[in-house]
């Protein structure tokens, strides 16, 4: 078998790997829509609030979810009533302390829904399956678009196969799995594809700085992501250098004027949708919606975060750590890698580590890392690059990829099934123990 046969049957190895993955991983999510039960994939307080923005904008033409709250059956009715004795706002509504980001990213499937279910005559309260499918495969539609545009950035640094070698191997042994497939009611889905899609115009905008639409569209995503995870602006730092090189180079300055103010109009555009929404809501323009929830920036729990039995990134989910490492000594020695990249990912691990549940709640692995695993993709990625000629070394790779991918397909087994917890620690014993209960042993 020639090279380039070879590395063609293993990406279609490793591409059927991940479809028939993401099968498992929806088909486990979304069996209960279709059941006596109609499950929907929406299920719990956070889940409910983003897409309550959604429906009550579009349905109701307001900011008022009490009777999402009242119509919903994604929240049990013991939260209910919790949230029903809690605060008001100062406009005497239901506080949302989510931002709208989700909602604005799922807002054209769900107006097609909408639309269809009026065109057809079916009930149109925006609690029918056909608007959580919607949804749903509007997400899959984010997922797949945001892994091909993985390994367009990645094919900057290596060839494209060994791009989306890096790319579906780290994929496949890492949260993402379950947040861009299953669980895509969170933010994180949409938080990664406004990310890439954001790597990729600044590359094609340092490529070529004459196109006019690219700035547009840098600014809008820019501002989409502010809005959709406030803590993710950390990944504007390389747009945000590359733009500040732009103004202060030798361009004329009516022409740098005028892309810069293309890139600002849309990015403070949507900014201004999520101050009008608090306003709306809260009474105010600016106002800090997470309540009783904080930082503790003097005392970040990194360690914690990043090795712990209790959601820590490289603890759940190894193969990330060998990516991380990798990406790191290549971008400190390597002239052409975003040395930028670096600082967002160290800002990110402070933020996380600072915030007051840092473990992020119910969680499979760390979920509030999701657009730092393309950091590891693209570490994993170089390393395979630099050792293409090494067969040994290479197949050592292959194996301990293998290795991290069955494991986290295992550990998605153990988390769907409750079988370890999702809110609390689990050490290697209990993981073990509960594989052994998953096999009937």
């Amino acid at each position: 078998m020639t090279v380039k046969k070879k590395h063609a049957f293993d990406l279609w190895v490793l591409t059927a790997c991940a479809v028939i993955c993401s099968i498992y991983t929806i088909t486990y999510k979304g069996y209960g829509m279709f059941t006596s039960e109609n499950e929907p994939i929406l299920q719990g307080f956070d889940d409910s609030f983003y897409y309550f923005w959604l429906r009550s904008v579009v349905i109701d033409r307001d900011v008022d979810f009490f009777n999402e709250l009242e119509m919903t059956n994604t929240i049990d009715s013991e939260t209910k009533e919790f949230i029903l004795d809690g605060s008001r706002t100062s406009t005497g509504l239901l506080p949302n302390k989510y931002p709208i980001g989700w909602a604005l990213a799922n807002l054209p499937f769900f107006i097609f829904a909408h639309l269809i279910s009026l065109v057809v005559g079916l009930p149109s309260t925006g609690f029918e399956p056909i608007y959580f499918i919607f949804i749903w495969v509007g997400q899959l539609i984010y997922t797949v678009i945001s892994l091909f545009l993985t390994v367009k950035v990645i094919s900057r640094f290596v060839p494209t196969y060994t791009a989306w070698l890096g790319m579906l191997f780290v994929w496949l042994s890492s949260p993402l799995l379950y947040y861009q497939t299953a669980q895509v009611s969170l933010s994180h889905n949409t938080v990664y594809f406004l990310t890439l899609i954001i790597f990729y115009l600044t590359f094609k905008i340092i490529d070529n700085n004459q196109h006019c639409n690219r700035w547009f569209l840098l600014g809008f995503f820019s501002g989409f992501l502010i809005i959709t995870r406030i803590t993710a602006a950390t990944y504007l730092i390389f747009p945000a250098l590359v733009i500040i090189k732009y103004i202060f180079s030798d361009n004329p300055r009516s022409q740098k004027w005028k892309q810069f103010t293309l890139f600002i109009s849309p990015s403070l555009a949507m900014i201004f949708m999520q101050l009008l929404a608090w306003k709306l809501l809260y009474g105010t323009w600016i106002v800090y919606t997470y309540e009783g929830e904080s930082f503790d920036f003097a005392h970040p729990q990194i360690g914690p975060i990043l090795f712990s039995h209790y959601h820590g990134l490289f603890n759940w989910h190894p193969l990330l750590f060998v990516g991380m490492v990798v990406f790191i000594y290549f971008s400190l020695t390597k002239i052409f890698i975003p040395k930028s990249w670096i600082i967002s990912f160290i800002f990110i691990v402070y933020i996380n580590a600072s915030w007051h549940s840092w473990w992020y709640g119910s969680s499979f692995g760390h979920r509030a890392f999701e657009s730092s695993i393309f950091f590891a993709m693209l570490g994993f990625a170089l390393l395979l690059d630099k050792n293409k000629k090494n067969w040994i070394i290479t197949q050592s790779l292959y194996l301990l990829a293998n290795v991290t991918c069955i494991w986290n397909l295992i550990l998605l087994s153990l988390y769907f099934t409750h079988l370890i917890g999702r809110n609390s620690p689990i050490s290697y014993n209990e993981r073990w123990e509960a594989v052994l209960n998953l096999i009937g042993l």
